[in-house]
């Protein structure tokens, strides 16, 4: 098991009969083996919602908690409804850890597969109020105090057990270790320093966390991951850091001219002096090992440099190379659609690019925003609101809002289609460093006109 995942499957029982000729004739349970609050709890309610909103199915579906004997409440469950297809299991990965742990007559085998969810790591949280800022320093105070800092958690053998037993061994630590009923309430007897940590993963507390209220020390995976938009978000609380790759001067000498391996040598002399320095890590000496890794780890991609080559200060040199894992460009924003459903501020961005004169529209983007986003992109929309579109070839919209094209925004996406729009697009968050007259057209990789 990865012991920092938090893996979230779809099982059903088995079925009879073809499935494409199959529609359900009552309401369709998910049993859910952990309590109210938790991310398969959420997973589980969320589906519910999309399918009643879009009516995606003639029959609601119920979310049922079964969270006895660490999920084992559930599966039974599960077990006893065979050939039944209006119950269907949302589990994490308790679906292995439970059997082991309690001898229950259960094997997920017993069940049919339909689709894994999602996968989270899991991320070691704290009370903002405290002092520690990074694991270190909490792993430290923990040694300090044998058996008196209490690690909260879900349960025996839950993910968050086995990964707090591993801490102990590795590190030699001894938690007090408290069971809660669901990781939606572990954050809450956070916030209220009844513990001093937990193990959950990011849905969990991710609410606390924008609200100030709780802090991220380490996720538990075997790289860093960055987040753009987390950083515009900010780790209010944290001290920025420089992460450095190249070293121009030093100590007076200039040395641009040197080969990038004797400026990375001397770079990591300096950097181990300066605490606010981080050292950019190599991912690996072979360049498609490296991008391999950089796309296994959800990196947006690796820059691939010559060792042998000086620094050419304004030159786009062969020498350095971007190579991103996925698409990802800047584009003006241009104006906005009218929000939906529940959402506030608005529905979804109007992007586009400069061609010469003209600001060509690239498409629409409505994914990739938090509420705290929302509120904070409407603040800056509003003093640019005019009244005709700023794009050469306006889209047909409803209800949308025209912006003067001041603003960029960072988006990743899948790729460009045939007609010149963007596919699957997602808000990564604003360029402040970047100007809008800028973002060329053919930069961006748009179709030619």
């Amino acid at each position: 098991m990865r012991p920092h995942a938090l893996l979230l499957t779809l099982a059903l029982a088995a079925t009879t009969g073809p499935v494409h000729a199959w529609e359900p004739t009552r309401p369709i349970e998910f049993v859910v083996p952990a309590n109210p609050g938790g991310g398969a709890d959420q997973m589980g309610r969320i589906i519910g919602a999309i399918a009643d909103k879009h009516r995606l199915s003639p029959r609601p579906i119920i979310v049922i908690n079964k969270p006895g004997g660490a999920g084992a409440e559930a599966f039974l469950h599960l077990k006893s409804k065979a050939g039944d297809p209006h119950t269907i299991l949302m589990p994490t990965s308790n679906i292995f850890t439970t059997p082991l742990h309690t001898g229950i007559p259960f094997h997920w085998k017993q069940l049919t597969p339909i689709a894994r969810l999602a996968l989270d790591e899991f991320i070691l949280w704290v009370n903002a109020d405290t002092p520690y800022k990074t694991a270190k320093e909490y792993f430290a105070a923990v040694k300090a105090k044998p058996k008196a800092m209490k690690m909260g958690g879900t349960g025996a053998a839950q993910e968050d057990q086995i990964i707090t037993i591993q801490l102990e061994h590795a590190l030699g630590l001894k938690f007090i270790y408290v069971p809660f009923k669901g990781g939606g309430e572990v954050c809450v007897n956070l916030v209220g320093k009844h513990v001093d940590s937990t193990l959950n993963n990011p849905s969990e507390c991710a609410a606390h966390w924008r609200g100030g209220r709780v802090r991220p020390l380490a996720v538990f995976d075997a790289a860093r991951i960055s987040r753009f938009q987390l950083l515009q978000g900010g780790a209010r609380d944290r001290a920025p850091a420089l992460i450095v790759f190249d070293c121009l001067f030093a100590r007076g000498k200039d040395l641009r001219g040197r080969p990038l391996a004797e400026r990375r040598t001397t770079l990591e002399h300096e950097a181990r002096t300066r605490t606010a320095l981080r050292l950019a890590r190599r991912i690996d000496a072979n360049g498609l090992k490296a991008f391999e890794r950089a796309r296994e780890r959800g990196l947006e991609g690796i820059v691939a440099k010559d060792a042998a080559s000086p620094y050419e200060a304004g030159v786009r040199a062969r020498t350095w190379l971007k190579v991103k894992v996925r698409a990802e460009e800047e584009f003006v924003i241009g104006g906005y659609t009218a929000p939906a459903g529940a959402r506030a501020h608005f529905g979804a961005l109007l992007i586009g690019a400069w061609a010469g004169d003209r600001l060509r529209y690239a498409g629409k983007v409505g994914t990739g925003f938090d509420g705290r986003m929302l509120a904070n992109l409407m603040a800056r929309f509003r003093p640019l609101v005019r009244d005709t579109s700023p794009f050469a070839d306006a889209p047909r919209e409803r209800k949308v809002t025209w912006l003067e094209p001041k603003l960029v925004a960072q988006v990743g996406f899948t790729e460009w289609t045939g007609d010149g729009r963007l596919r699957h697009p997602t808000f990564l968050g604003l360029r402040d460093d970047k100007a809008a007259r800028q973002v060329s057209w053919s930069r961006a990789g748009g179709t030619p006109s």
